[in-house]
């Protein structure tokens, strides 16, 4: 007899695990807007992440997360100060006025303010 869990839709499996240096964390399985205060634009679909901005260096939709074959787009939501990535083995460098980069899993971002977000093994 088929239980009711069999007919659930699976969520994907997630890629990463966020985490931020406050102590937030929250599976990567699909797109991911981070800010201080995240709104998706119109047709956009996308799960927020609310990260502390005591200096409002932050911005309110800062940066968006994309799981791709296996790593992570990642786009600057034309933030006001940017978005300095840390990939492993990588010198750091500087996304801004809406640039994307696809990084590994491992990779740290520095979102300001002193926020930084890992994107780290996925949990289980």
């Amino acid at each position: 007899e088929p239980s009711r869990a069999d007919w659930a839709p699976s969520r994907p499996r997630a890629v990463a695990q966020v985490v931020t240096l406050s102590g937030l964390s929250q599976p990567l399985d699909g797109p991911l807007l981070v800010g201080r205060s995240p709104q998706p634009p119109g047709g956009m679909t996308a799960g927020t992440m609310r990260v502390p901005s005591p200096h409002h260096d932050i911005s309110r939709s800062h940066v968006h997360l994309e799981p791709k074959d296996g790593q992570i787009l990642v786009t600057d939501m034309n933030s006001t100060n940017g978005t300095i990535i840390y990939m492993p083995n990588a010198n750091p460098l500087r996304l801004e006025n809406g640039q994307s980069i696809l990084v590994p899993v491992g990779t740290t971002l520095d979102l300001g303010d002193g926020e930084q977000i890992n994107l780290s093994v996925p949990l289980g």
